[in-house]
């Protein structure tokens, strides 16, 4: 699976004092999926429905400290890693539970 840097809505690293951590939300052909964890690691997922919430949160990352930067940060394994997400392996799933 391959991705182009417009598939990142937002890809953020936040090295203030004492973190390593990306955060980013990436759109692929199964849906918008964030992704969390320490630089070079494995990362977490959670699949989004909407988009505009999903905006909402790199908004507030980004204001918390998440600079925008280069896919270089993303561990060596993201495509993998995204692709199990993808295929529904994610640690949050979309709640479709009607209230």
């Amino acid at each position: 699976m391959e991705f182009a840097v417009d598939d990142f809505l937002f890809l953020g690293w936040n090295n203030t004092e004492g973190h390593d951590k990306i955060w980013g939300l990436v759109k692929t052909s199964q849906g918008l999926f964030s992704f969390w964890g320490k630089r070079g690691k494995s990362v977490a997922f959670k699949q989004h429905e909407n988009a505009w919430d999903a905006g909402r949160i790199a908004d507030k990352k980004e204001r918390s400290g998440y600079r925008k930067c280069s896919t270089e940060v993303l561990p060596a394994d993201f495509d993998g890693q995204l692709m199990m997400a993808c295929l529904g392996r994610v640690k949050f799933p979309i709640d479709n539970k009607s209230n």
